[in-house]
């Protein structure tokens, strides 16, 4: 939460179906999120080397840090 709390993309964190959790970037996204938004988090070390893009929605609520709904750009 913490990681979401403080990023400067709007971040939400939510609880999956297997019981864990997920950190999502909140917003909609036209481009390509890998090149855009993924790999620069990767390469500074925001998040770990083994965090993934998924596609699919397994969340089952979100329990934290929604700030903002607008699109991502």
């Amino acid at each position: 939460m913490v990681l979401a709390k403080q990023s400067f993309i709007p971040m939400a964190v939510h609880l999956t179906v297997q019981g864990s959790y997920a950190v999502t970037i909140v917003g909609t996204y036209e481009r390509d999120v890998n090149s855009l938004v993924f790999q620069p988090l990767v390469n500074t070390k925001t998040i770990p080397p083994t965090a993934f893009v998924t596609y699919g929605n397994n969340y089952v609520r979100e329990i934290c840090c929604r700030a903002s709904t607008t699109t991502a750009e």
